[in-house]
């Protein structure tokens, strides 16, 4: 379930993307298509593109235009879109810089990621981080592709280094407390009925054990549009 503030977070992402006033945008790891249908409601020509066949289907079933596919290879001519658009994506991407570089191979004027991001510096932030390294580390024991958590650098240096373009780096943040409760819930249906569970546990209750002391904040957002240099 995503939380409030991620639905505040994409919703100031989206404005970005619209002030641009794009007329046709692809939206690279589209999910349940949910920037794509408000995309269309504005008159942009919005087509998505997706790893997972059975989002596809019932993206398309709800008469969106989607393409199952990966960034690694993006089934579209050169300069096929105003702009391609990562909605936290990126870290889903099976290597970072070649699903960039088609991003922009792909987009005639540039590019918007919106990732989550933690300041470490910040000790409930720190162990959030912690966590959400965990989660990631089972994801990827699960077969899935997650890395990160991504920092606005790591997203940066994965960028071509012949491309030339303006870029705009936003970090957002604010500070709202995560229950234990639900990260407890959120770790543990990561793990039933899995059978290396038990190593995983015992860290999970490690974290919580610490949050318990100082406490778990919620992830912030890093906002990185890419403008072509005219």
């Amino acid at each position: 379930m995503i939380s409030e503030l991620t639905l505040l977070f994409q919703t100031e992402f989206e404005e970005l993307v619209f002030a641009a006033h794009p007329e046709s945008v692809l939206d690279v790891g589209c999910g349940q298509g949910g920037f794509l249908r408000r995309a269309k409601e504005k008159g942009i020509r919005a087509v998505g593109i997706d790893a997972n066949a059975e989002r596809v289907n019932a993206v398309r079933a709800a008469g969106l235009e989607v393409f199952h596919g990966t960034a690694d290879c993006l089934p579209f001519p050169d300069a096929s879109f105003d702009y391609a658009v990562c909605e936290r994506s990126a870290h889903h991407f099976s290597d970072l810089a070649i699903g960039l570089s088609e991003c922009f191979r792909v987009a005639r004027k540039g590019a918007f990621i919106f990732d989550p991001w933690f300041d470490e510096t910040i000790p409930p932030q720190a162990l959030a981080a912690q966590l959400e390294r965990w989660m990631k580390r089972v994801d990827t024991a699960q077969g899935h592709v997650n890395h990160g958590p991504l920092s606005a650098n790591d997203l940066l240096r994965a960028v071509p280094a012949n491309c030339h373009w303006e870029v705009q780096v936003t970090q957002r943040l604010l500070l709202r407390h995560l229950p234990l409760a639900e990260v407890r819930a959120e770790g543990e249906a990561q793990l039933k009925d899995w059978d290396p569970a038990p190593q995983f546990h015992a860290e999970l209750e490690m974290f919580l054990a610490h949050a318990a002391e100082i406490g778990l904040t919620r992830p912030g957002a890093s906002f990185i549009s890419f403008h072509r240099e005219k």
